[in-house]
């Protein structure tokens, strides 16, 4: 993950959660809502919170 650009309350709950610059961030699942996996857990962020996550893609591990 590069960046959090969201509310203080917001981006505080996220780097709680483990949301950190530098953290790898997997998609699970794109549907309703984004369920990411950050540092081993699982979580489901609805859209408008997810839209302030910045993300740079990396190439699968081998």
């Amino acid at each position: 993950m590069v960046d959090i650009e969201c509310s203080g309350d917001e981006a505080c709950r996220l780097r709680a959660l483990g949301f950190c610059e530098g953290a790898s961030v997997n998609v699970i699942d794109a549907r309703d809502a984004m369920l990411l996996e950050v540092r081993g857990t699982r979580l489901a962020l609805g859209s408008a919170l997810t839209a302030g996550i910045t993300v740079q893609p990396t190439l699968p591990r081998a």
